[in-house]
């Protein structure tokens, strides 16, 4: 095996004939999730993402001697950003370097000292990499104004012509009142697209200023508003997107669509499509959030609570129950359950004081009849 000082190996490396060969390797492909939390500590969301991991090297070749540098990297498959490698380091066969001594001398500390050296020794092309994907779904190659790319973090980009039908926003200000996303530092962004030929494509942004965390985008394409309403659900913030969006989340609560008339009731419910039906309210109960109403009092300043039974064309029930605030940053409350008999009813309301003054309203008995 050569010996080379160190003066010959940098000339060496300078000067010689050498070719280069440039390797990139993938060794691995790991399913990963991670858990979004609420401030209660629930879990809100589940993102899963692939991890690819491999090396690269570049080997460069001199008559007999070969100088090798390698380095690790990874990515998140569909997140470009995300790709990393690190400082690498380098390898020598076919000759050792030796220092004034005699003694063995690492390449690396050497190459350190070598100004000017060729970027063909370090330089590794990653593009063969699939570090992002791109899927075409309507595009109109004559509209370039009105075609655009949405990015996915959790799958291929979209690119389409069409437009932006709606959007809606959380906010991370708990001055903003009822926008609030419930944590500071975190909101959340909906959009809804259209494209020219009736495909709907929906885009959330999980949005973070937290140190440490990045933006997370996800992407649908859907042929129907059904569909859309399956991706972005039914909690407040959609439903603010469906309302800009012109677009009805309803349940009609006798099974069939109801032509609106004076006698058409819409009940707002969290977390679920609002009731739509025709019929009339047949009894009414509310608290207070004023400590000088007396025994109406809620107990709590600012928040109060409001109870609504109405009855159907179809002979239903609609129970509904409204937790109301005056509270910054936070937002009322809808609950709503179509009930058959009147035991369903007092099943859902309870047996407390406002309940019952509920029941007492509408003419519904609630009692336990005894011998």
């Amino acid at each position: 095996m050569r010996k080379l000082s160190i003066e010959d190996f940098k000339s060496i490396m300078l000067a010689g004939a050498w070719s280069h060969e440039v390797n990139v390797e993938t060794v691995d492909t790991q399913h990963r999730e991670e858990h979004i939390y609420t401030a209660d500590g629930e879990i809100a969301e589940t993102r899963h993402s692939e991890y690819v991991h491999g090396y690269a090297n570049a080997v460069s070749s001199c008559e007999d001697i070969t100088v090798t540098y390698e380095e690790q990297w990874s990515f998140i498959k569909y997140d470009e950003d995300s790709f990393d490698a690190d400082d690498g380091h380098w390898s020598l066969d076919g000759a050792v370097i030796i220092d004034e001594d005699g003694d063995e001398v690492a390449i690396d500390w050497v190459i350190e000292d070598i100004d000017d050296l060729d970027s063909d020794f370090t330089e590794i092309d990653y593009s063969g990499l699939e570090l992002t994907e791109t899927k075409d779904i309507d595009v109109q190659a004559s509209d370039v104004d009105r075609t655009m790319t949405i990015e996915c973090n959790s799958g291929p980009n979209i690119r389409f012509t069409g437009d932006r039908i709606a959007a809606a926003a959380s906010s991370d200000n708990n001055a903003s009142g009822s926008s609030y996303s419930g944590s500071t530092g975190l909101w959340t962004e909906l959009s809804l697209y259209k494209t020219d030929k009736g495909h709907y494509i929906c885009h959330k942004v999980e949005c973070t200023r937290w140190q440490g965390s990045e933006d997370y985008s996800s992407l649908e394409t859907c042929d129907s508003l059904e569909a859309v309403m399956q991706f972005f659900g039914h909690d407040w913030l959609a439903k603010d997107l469906y309302e800009n969006g012109e677009i009805e989340a309803i349940t009609y609560v006798d099974d069939e669509e109801v032509t609106m008339s004076d006698n058409t009731i819409t009940l707002k419910v969290d977390n679920q499509p609002d009731l739509r039906f025709d019929g009339e309210c047949i009894g009414t109960a509310s608290s207070s959030d004023n400590n000088a109403s007396g025994s109406s009092y809620s107990g709590s300043a600012g928040r109060w609570t409001e109870l609504k039974l109405y009855k159907t064309k179809g002979g239903r029930y609609v129970c509904h129950q409204i937790g109301y605030t005056r509270w910054q940053g936070e937002r009322d409350l809808y609950k709503a359950k179509v009930c058959e008999t009147t035991e369903e009813v007092i099943k859902f309301f309870g047996h407390r004081w406002l309940a019952k003054e509920l029941y007492e309203n509408a003419g519904i008995e609630d009692v336990t009849q005894i011998d």
